[in-house]
């Protein structure tokens, strides 16, 4: 993830596994850059998966507050993990870029066998395999 000085822009054609059909604004060169960089390391833009007011998609804006670009990704090559991508509004320090956040979901059963974990029964602060 990072601020990426790129406005993706709209899907365009052949781009349907990178660009998804909820990108914000027009896309620039260092955009066009992104969205090559994405699809040669098999890689998704995930703001552009979900669907979000124009309102909450820009990331920047202009000092004299006329423009407001979304500039700001969080990208992967494993898009299943992840369950929303949101801009932060409200956040106490003095900035022109809003905060990206990401909502991802892991199942347990990735980091414990069977799904179950195994504590050891003496010391209660790790993880034993058996």
């Amino acid at each position: 993830m990072g601020d990426f000085n790129g406005q993706i822009g709209k899907q365009e054609r052949g781009e349907e596994r990178t660009v998804g059909s909820h990108g914000f604004g027009n896309r620039s060169k260092n955009g066009s850059r992104l969205v090559s960089f994405a699809i040669e390391n098999k890689m998704r833009i995930l703001n552009s998966f979900y669907k979000k007011k124009s309102s909450k998609k820009w990331t920047w804006i202009s000092p004299n507050s006329l423009y407001k670009n979304e500039i700001d990704y969080i990208m992967s090559n494993n898009a299943k993990v992840f369950k929303d991508v949101a801009i932060l509004n409200n956040l106490n320090f003095n900035t022109d870029h809003r905060m990206v956040r990401k909502k991802y979901h892991l199942k347990v059963s990735n980091y414990y066998k069977n799904g179950k974990s195994f504590y050891n029964k003496k010391k209660q602060t790790g993880i034993v395999k058996r």
